[in-house]
């Protein structure tokens, strides 16, 4: 039975809501993506939307025309984002306060007090190896310190994994029973329609692809290595741009491998590459939900996956972590420990093989049928709801049992 909790702020005595959402910006990630869908799927007639971009950057996405758009100029900068912010929420008076991204969050926690409005802040990353991936020394210890001071202050914290949520409760303060898990949502049938576009980069007849920003925590470089160690008859076609292409390039370079391993950067439309995969790999070291994963399995991409915090797991087998040293065939999926390069070798081996690529195919759809659009931003909406009428917030439902797998030495 699920475990009821009172907010303790008053409802607002209107029929139509006021609601800002807030974040940095309407680039090209996850988070962006999700937010994009949850202001699209919006109940109609029901709220009053207001989008707050923190940094004028490059845009994305595009709301759809009833969401007002308020652009700041905050740099990046956590400081000026909580005065610009303030000001605007001054100006806008909303009955709820909405965030995505640890600067946003941060920074409408302590804003929105200046109107009394309750904030609910969305947690996309396993802040703990977040954070230690991004930072070292002092900036490790400031960002840490600032989600642990701030956090525990929202209304109520919307994780995209229960591993996230276990981290946030464990490690920055947040209490049990105002947060809950949502996964990301995904419009199945666009996507598909998305992937029949031409591509818009040359493609090998066969290859198998990962996607994602190229920075140290998609560990790429453990991907190449394992690439290199397995030796497989298709070549690997990285999607993403970032800070480490020049590291990335060298190494391909210093191993050979640079007629086999293919770089093309950002794609306005990955779907049209991932789904003329034959399989998507991953070796992310961190993941929040990993989107680009569970994209390509809603095109019928078998998977395989580091056990890395959090997501991956969740998705594939149905529990946090597998807990396993070794490679796990999964119901949905490939896992494999993090920073094993050999041993993700050892699975892309295994999954060139036609019949299990056949098998995870069909497991990949069948799985990501679960996070279909509107039964997830449903259930965001219904959150904001549930906390401006002071009803009852249920504690999150448990997870699927886990799924049964079987360990591969």
């Amino acid at each position: 039975m699920s475990k009821a909790v009172i907010l303790p702020f008053p409802a607002t005595p209107t029929t139509r809501r006021r609601i800002a959402f807030v974040i940095n910006s309407l680039g090209p990630g996850g988070a962006e993506r999700v937010l994009d869908n949850i202001l699209h799927t919006a109940p109609e007639g029901e709220w009053e939307c207001h989008l707050i971009l923190l940094d004028q950057e490059h845009e994305h996405r595009t709301p759809p025309d009833f969401v007002t758009i308020h652009r700041l100029d905050c740099r990046l900068h956590l400081l000026p984002s909580v005065r610009q912010l303030r000001e605007r929420l001054l100006a806008i008076r909303p009955d709820l306060v909405v965030s995505f991204l640890v600067r946003a969050n941060i920074a409408a926690i302590i804003a929105s007090r200046a109107i009394g409005a309750p904030c609910i802040i969305s947690e996309r990353s396993h802040l703990t190896t977040h954070f230690a991936e991004r930072h070292r020394g002092l900036q490790l210890a400031a960002a840490s310190l600032a989600s642990r001071l701030a956090y525990p202050r929202a209304h109520h914290v919307i994780a995209v994994s229960e591993g996230v949520r276990a981290d946030l409760i464990q490690n920055f303060g947040v209490m049990p029973h105002l947060s809950a898990s949502i996964p990301n949502p995904y419009d199945l049938e666009g996507i598909a329609h998305a992937a029949e576009a031409a591509p818009e980069f040359p493609l090998p007849d066969r290859f198998m692809v990962s996607a994602g920003r190229l920075v140290g925590a998609k560990g790429f470089d453990d991907l190449i290595r394992a690439y290199a160690i397995a030796q497989p008859p298709i070549p690997l076609v990285i999607l993403g741009e970032g800070a480490e292409r020049p590291y990335l390039t060298s190494l391909i370079a210093s191993l050979g491998l640079q007629d086999r391993i293919l770089l093309p950067g950002y794609a306005k439309n990955p779907f049209a590459i991932v789904g003329r995969a034959e399989m998507f790999v991953s070796a992310s070291h961190c993941e929040g939900f990993p989107n680009a994963m569970a994209e390509a399995m809603a095109l019928g991409l078998p998977v395989v996956a580091t056990d890395c915090p959090s997501g991956p797991a969740e998705i594939l087998a149905g529990v946090e972590t597998t807990g396993s040293n070794g490679i796990v065939e999964a119901d949905h999926g490939i896992l494999v420990p993090v920073r094993e390069p050999a041993m993700f070798a050892r699975a892309i081996t295994l999954m060139s093989d036609p019949k299990r690529r056949q098998h995870y195919a069909a497991m990949a759809r069948r799985r990501v049928d679960d996070y279909r659009i509107h039964g997830i931003t449903t259930r965001y909406w219904k959150t904001f709801a549930d906390v401006l009428d002071r009803r009852p917030v249920s504690a999150p439902q448990p997870g699927p049992p886990p799924v049964a797998g079987r360990e591969t030495a």
